[in-house]
């Protein structure tokens, strides 16, 4: 059988299962993104969850979603206690499927409370056979661990899971912004955090941009720009994959794309913030940032939404004194406004309501303070 029709036979024609990767914490807030896709949630598990679909599902998910890190092409789960179990596992898998020749790729192994646990072990025994196979198939692969071409190995109560990475990059990274500011904000985060309490239909004040990843991201929720509509992903690599079935989603969802933007406003006291910002928005029409203290602002409408990322003092240095100053200026110019603050943990408002939601942002622990004053 021919590669064209084996591709056609066990890839195009089955469903397979696809795990999205989220930062613990936000798992809910993804399944609510995903579900309101029309998605049926096969498994749900701490720190992401999965679905089950065909090629068009993960080309569907990878271009929308907003929340998950990652997308996982589940190749195959077994039980194993030796090396030979693994040996067996991989002689099913047809790696010539996704990988033209001379793919260079890279393992990564986890083991937890396994009989496998030695993972560079297991890495290398994997390469050895992957190599192997390629051989005698004349298909070259190159074992390189600077590859974004990953083969996932998770090893947990002898379970074992092999995946693919679909993804590459981060599904973070939107290629969106030209340039960051100091202690960024994951867009996911920002993302995750404005569908699960911002209504759209409200103002949004952003008045610490930073390098203006929550404007970013609400513009794009706002008017139902897809996250993924400048970058690319692995699978388009990979030889099953379907260019005519992608391109069709992507156009349905970008043709009507339109980049003018209301009722979004954003502000930094730092001119590099306000230069950093404006670049990263260059593809908005109608939002500007605009160079002002917190401090000297006044809301423009009686009520609204204003979303904080407030430096955590570990990145950025501030007086303890300014948290405190914060919490008044909202305390008495805000009122009736909605407000959504992110703090370190290390940092609390007395008069401000902290809600139950605990998520890490470049390995800081976050508190997410969100009411109406």
């Amino acid at each position: 059988m021919n590669i064209e029709r084996k591709v056609k036979q066990k890839i195009w024609s089955k469903e397979h299962n696809y795990f999205l990767v989220v930062q613990p914490g936000l798992e809910n807030i993804l399944k609510d993104e995903i579900t309101s896709f029309g998605y049926d949630i096969v498994q749900e598990t701490t720190g992401g969850l999965e679905v089950r679909g065909k090629l068009d599902v993960l080309y569907d998910l990878s271009l929308r979603t907003r929340v998950a890190t990652k997308i996982l092409f589940r190749l195959s789960s077994f039980k194993a206690t030796h090396l030979s179990d693994i040996k067996k596992a991989l002689l099913k898998l047809d790696f010539c499927l996704f990988w033209a020749e001379d793919t260079k790729f890279d393992i990564s192994v986890t083991s937890k409370s396994s009989k496998l646990y030695h993972t560079d072990m297991v890495r290398d025994f994997i390469a050895k056979e992957i190599l192997s196979f390629s051989g005698k198939n004349n298909k070259n692969y190159i074992l390189d661990k600077k590859s974004k071409e990953k083969l996932l190995v998770r090893i947990e109560n002898n379970e074992i899971i092999i995946s693919l990475d679909s993804s590459g990059d981060f599904l973070y990274r939107r290629n969106i912004k030209k340039k960051v500011n100091k202690a960024p904000l994951r867009e996911n985060i920002a993302s995750a955090l404005l569908l699960k309490y911002w209504d759209t239909n409200k103002l949004l004040l952003d008045p610490m941009c930073g390098s203006a990843t929550f404007s970013i991201e609400a513009s794009m929720i706002k008017n139902n720009i897809i996250p993924g509509f400048k970058r690319d992903f692995n699978f388009m690599k990979w030889i099953n994959f379907k260019s005519k079935t992608f391109n069709f989603l992507k156009n349905k969802y970008t043709q009507n794309i339109d980049f003018n933007i209301q009722d979004i406003e954003l502000s930094d006291i730092e001119e590099d913030s306000i230069d950093v910002s404006n670049e990263n928005l260059s593809i908005f029409n109608g939002i500007k940032a605009k160079k002002e203290n917190f401090f000297n602002i006044l809301p423009s409408k009686k009520s609204g939404f204003i979303v904080i990322n407030l430096p955590y003092n570990n990145r950025v240095k501030v007086d303890m004194d300014f948290y405190k100053k914060i919490e008044e200026k909202l305390l008495n110019d805000f009122k009736n406004w909605e407000y959504l603050i992110l703090v370190s943990k290390n940092h609390k408002f007395n008069k401000l309501k902290k809600g139950n939601l605990r998520i890490k942002n470049g390995g800081i622990l976050l508190n997410i303070y969100h009411g109406i004053i």
